[in-house]
């Protein structure tokens, strides 16, 4: 009985405990491109122009079995830096022998890397268009070239396109790269605050504060269920806070983040975690800056209290607006 290999970092032990979104689509991708990769080899032939100069089936076949392997070691970033760098060297094997997908594919490239809601920088936006963009110079001829001659600069025009649109790819790559790189450092960030967040809770429940005297006018029930109480007060201002933040969570939901720039795979647990603990800090700060009589308003009634504590749980909004700038910074 093998073992099975451990992970090497905490990012391949979330993936392993949690299954990420980017995991799976790497697993999907990976059954497509071997199809696509399989079929486009069935079609070529040893003698083919391209395949005279540059030897593509090999590496792409290795990159892809190293994609994988990452895959299977749950090494989400190895495997998708492979599978594209497999992808590109496909291209070779596309000009010889489906020129017209090559074509499509080299003007999607360029306007993707037109549109600026993909938050390319401007040398490297500039770099893309400049490669595909590319209009060769005809040069004058004093005599027309031989047939073998003709044949030898296509084949010659054909690898130097191939070359120009890899390379926009492997920018375009390289650019998408560095945005999930990003999303993972935030991910780790909001891991650690969100971790420090609750023990911060806890810490405020053992040092049981007391409760906020509030001069409530008339029947106050929820006055007679908490005031008495601090553990039971504190944790209903923190369960006032999580729902806020819950309620929060379902709107954004139902819009979809509409506007939003934040990739999926941030957009789930690690991100509604981090809502919770946001929620649940917003509403104690705000309880105490409401008891502090800094200002001159003072609450009738503990009700009033809750109330503005699940208010305080929308404060979510905040922080994905701090990630939406962090990651287009």
């Amino acid at each position: 009985m093998t073992s099975e290999a451990k992970p090497k970092n905490d990012s391949e032990m979330m993936n392993r405990i949690f299954n990420s979104f980017s995991l799976k689509r790497l697993k999907i991708a990976l059954i497509v491109f071997e199809k696509e990769l399989e079929s486009l080899k069935n079609n070529a032939d040893d003698i083919s122009e391209i395949s005279k100069n540059v030897e593509w089936r090999s590496p792409a076949e290795g990159l892809l079995k190293n994609a994988k392997q990452a895959a299977k070691n749950n090494d989400t970033e190895k495997g998708w830096r492979c599978l594209k760098a497999a992808d590109r060297f496909m291209h070779f094997g596309l000009a010889e022998h489906a020129p017209e997908l090559l074509i499509s594919k080299e003007k999607s490239y360029l306007i993707e890397a037109k549109d600026e809601k993909k938050g390319l920088s401007k040398w490297r936006r500039d770099s893309i268009i400049e490669l595909l963009d590319f209009k060769e110079e005809k040069e004058p001829n004093e005599s027309e070239p031989s047939e073998i001659n003709k044949e030898i600069d296509e084949s010659k025009k054909k690898l130097i396109r191939v070359y120009r649109v890899i390379e926009a790819k492997r920018l375009l790559d390289e650019h998408f790269d560095n945005v999930y790189q990003k999303q993972s450092i935030i991910k780790n960030r909001l891991k650690w605050l969100s971790g420090i967040g609750f023990l911060a809770i806890v810490l405020w429940l053992i040092l049981y504060l007391p409760v906020p005297i509030i001069q409530s006018e008339g029947n106050d029930p929820f006055g007679i269920a908490l005031a008495n109480n601090p553990i039971k007060f504190w944790l209903a201002i923190v369960f006032a806070g999580i729902l806020g933040s819950i309620l929060s969570s379902f709107t954004s939901a139902i819009g979809y983040e509409k506007g939003t720039s934040i990739p999926s795979e941030l957009s789930s647990n690690v991100l509604a975690f981090a809502r919770l603990m946001v929620g649940a800090l917003s509403a104690i700060v705000i309880t105490v800056f409401l008891t502090a009589e800094i200002l001159n308003f003072q609450p009738k009634n503990y009700a009033f209290i809750l109330a503005v504590a699940i208010v305080s749980g929308f404060s979510d909004r905040f922080l994905i607006s701090a990630i939406e700038k962090m990651i287009k910074s």
